[in-house]
């Protein structure tokens, strides 16, 4: 019986299988870089006021300074509140944690809240600044932190890589198995 060149039908299964695992990495590298991966800012305020803003219990909240004519003031903010408040500082000495407006005005992360339970809390920053600044409070970004910055959104890569090497493997396998073939039929035909 004569050797066939072509691909058999589990290998071509395979190169889709191979395919879809490819796919599926791209698509989840394409999501992790494009849903809210800076934050997004919400409610303005002036630091000389306080403002009183709705916080849900388990969706953490970023204040943002906007940078000023002299960089970025140094501000601590308090909130006020009925139940139980945590504040995560965060460093902006490492620039993580910055995001871009649509006038193109830098903002920099200064701290996490979140609290429990649901509920409207006031917000107070001071600054020794005698201009003041201008904050937000808004979603804080997806990725903090310099390993979640850089390491998180690389995770999703993994399946294309392996799902490329799958059918580089799977395309190396059919070539040997077709030259083998080839070989044989040859050898037999000089007999």
């Amino acid at each position: 019986m004569p050797h066939n060149a072509g691909m058999s039908r589990s290998t071509r299964l395979w190169l889709v299988v191979a395919g879809l695992i490819g796919m599926s990495g791209v698509a989840a590298s394409f999501l992790a870089f494009h849903l809210y991966p800076e934050g997004s800012l919400g409610q303005r305020f002036e630091s000389r006021e306080s403002v009183t803003v709705p916080l849900s219990e388990g969706v953490p909240q970023m204040i943002w300074v906007r940078q000023g004519d002299h960089g970025f003031a140094t501000v601590t903010c308090e909130v006020d509140a009925p139940g139980e408040v945590m504040t995560e500082r965060v460093l902006p000495e490492y620039g993580i944690d910055e995001l871009t407006d649509d006038d193109g005005v830098r903002w920099r992360g200064l701290a996490v809240v979140e609290v429990a339970p649901t509920g409207t809390y006031e917000v107070t920053c001071p600054t020794d600044n005698r201009e003041g600044a201008m904050l937000s409070i808004g979603d804080p970004p997806r990725f903090r932190g310099i390993p979640e910055r850089y390491v998180a959104p690389a995770l999703p890569v993994v399946p294309g890589v392996l799902g490329g090497a799958l059918a580089l493997v799977i395309g190396a396998l059919t070539l040997l198995r077709s030259r083998r073939g080839l070989a044989d039929a040859h050898r037999r035909s000089s007999l």
